[in-house]
């Protein structure tokens, strides 16, 4: 027996699974890293802001010492030496104070009275100015707030020292610089007048100089490893779900319906076409009959899945789709077969009640040229049709576009002659189980004469079904039947081979 419920492969699954847990580990990972990124751009944004108020304060302390110191430029150094030093004493953070004149320091609150030229920065007002070597300390740097009115400046200094402290509060983790014009300085003090690599950049707007960072991956996988433990412990145990989910899920037996689904969007139902012959053996209609080709199974008896197809309501995508299929790949050939050939579709109840079979059916006979083709829907007596008012506007409906109803497999079923009166049927479908005893069991053939002597009488076209003998044919030929469908004649087949069947017949 064909086995429909088949699971994945071992090694399927396991790659199946692998996939299910590393795919979104990876893109998790991935979206951690640039929350993490963005996390500590953030935070070290927010440090530097902090820097950055904190070197403000202490510049404003020394451009508040080169604002008072000023008014002692107009004096000689001897008289105002103490008064710049008192400065030096009382406002926080200033080390020294400097005097200029022409290009020359001419009094300092450190060395008193001197005449030393200016080392090699220019004095722009209101400026500052990193020195590597300060007369403090020659092993640490400072930094001078200059002010300048005409040939006259005063430079307060403030030690490295303070610098170093407020780089090292603004991030313990971080390598912070300061910069002042072209000059750099680290919390380490090292000054370096070559350009530093940055990823953020605050710049003061009170004084010219800014705080810059350097971050690298490096940092980013640390932050996010320290910082997004939960979250990535949440990812871990998420992606196990998934994989462990993936693995049961391939494991599972696939059911029928979801087998048929995914056949029915592979396009896997495919129409086999078996022709029929009139009284005089003359090929003047078919019935289309579906098919399952599956890809492993190859073709599926149509008992393992038309049941099912019909409670789940499946069966009218799968007809629409045949019926496509055999308009597409018979009307190219129409001129082959016989004016007003009769192409029979087998239709479930449930398509009878579906506003689309009208459509559907004038769609397939719109494919071919005026009176070319008949179209016929045959519905089995197994599955009767409720008498509502939308099944009978559905009748009159076909019957006024000329498509024809046959009721198949007559005589197997519950049907009563108040159903077939209720709805008008067109043809009558002798089932094979009775022609099958024509010759060998004289019940079914005094059945067979009186489904015969019954269609005549309601006016219904007959056909036999599963005619395979001689003795068959003579019998029913014999009593005016006007249709034998069976294995005699032709068997089911693909369209293609169809097609070249017409062909001879012609």
């Amino acid at each position: 027996m064909i086995n429909f419920f088949r699971a994945a492969p071992l090694l399927t699954r396991f790659v199946l699974t692998s996939v299910a847990f590393l795919l979104p580990v990876v893109l998790g990972t991935i979206l951690l890293f640039f929350l993490a990124q963005d996390s500590l751009q953030r935070e070290t944004n927010r440090s530097l802001q902090s820097g950055v108020v904190l070197l403000d304060r202490l510049l404003w302390n020394a451009d508040a010492a080169a604002q008072r110191a000023y008014p002692y430029t107009h004096g000689q150094c001897d008289e105002v030496l103490p008064y710049i030093r008192d400065l030096v004493v009382i406002i926080p953070d200033v080390r020294m104070i400097t005097l200029i004149k022409d290009g020359r320091i001419y009094c300092s609150s450190l060395l008193g009275k001197v005449d030393s030229p200016l080392p090699d920065y220019r004095l722009v007002d209101n400026s500052l100015v990193l020195i590597p070597s300060s007369p403090i300390n020659p092993k640490e740097p400072a930094v001078s707030f200059v002010m300048t009115h005409g040939n006259v400046s005063v430079a307060s200094s403030v030690a490295g020292y303070y610098l170093k402290n407020i780089l090292t509060l603004t991030s313990q983790e971080r390598l912070i610089h300061l910069q002042i014009g072209d000059s750099w300085i680290d919390k380490t003090g090292k000054v370096s007048t070559s350009p530093i690599k940055s990823t953020l950049v605050v710049n003061s707007k009170h004084y010219p100089y800014s705080l810059s960072v350097w971050l690298s991956h490096d940092d980013y996988l640390d932050f996010m490893v320290s910082h997004k433990q939960t979250a990535m412990a949440i990812l871990i145990l998420f992606c196990a779900v998934i994989a462990w989910y993936t693995y049961w899920v391939t494991g599972k037996p696939e059911s029928m319906k979801d087998k048929i689904e995914r056949a029915i969007h592979n396009k896997e139902f495919v129409p086999y076409i078996q022709p029929y012959v009139d009284s005089q053996y003359r090929v003047v209609g078919a019935e289309v009959l579906m098919r399952w080709d599956d890809p492993q199974e190859g073709l599926v008896r149509p008992d393992f899945f038309i049941p099912l197809a019909e409670e789940t309501g499946l069966i009218i995508p799968m007809t629409q789709s045949i019926m496509t299929q055999v308009s597409d790949q018979i009307s190219p050939h129409q001129k082959l077969l016989s004016d007003n050939f009769t192409i029979s579709f087998n239709i479930s109840a449930k398509h009878c009640v579906n506003s689309d079979l009208l459509a559907d059916s004038l769609r397939f006979l719109n494919a071919f040229s005026q009176n070319q083709v008949r179209l016929c829907l045959e519905l089995t007596e197994r599955e009767l049709i409720e008498n509502t008012q939308e099944a009978s506007n559905l009748f009159s409906a076909l019957h006024d576009n000329k498509i024809q109803l046959a009721i198949d497999d007559f005589g197997t079923g519950h049907s009563s002659l108040k159903y077939l009166h209720q709805f008008r049927f067109d043809v009558l479908k002798i089932d094979q189980s009775f022609i099958r005893m024509i010759g060998t069991n004289s019940v079914s053939a005094h059945i067979v004469e009186n489904l015969l002597d019954l269609a005549s009488r309601l006016g219904m076209k007959t056909v036999a079904e599963g005619v395979e003998t001689l003795e068959q044919v003579e019998y029913l030929t014999a009593r005016n039947i006007h249709c034998l469908q069976g294995y005699y004649f032709a068997k089911p087949m693909p369209i293609k081979d169809f097609i070249q069947f017409i062909q001879q017949s012609g």
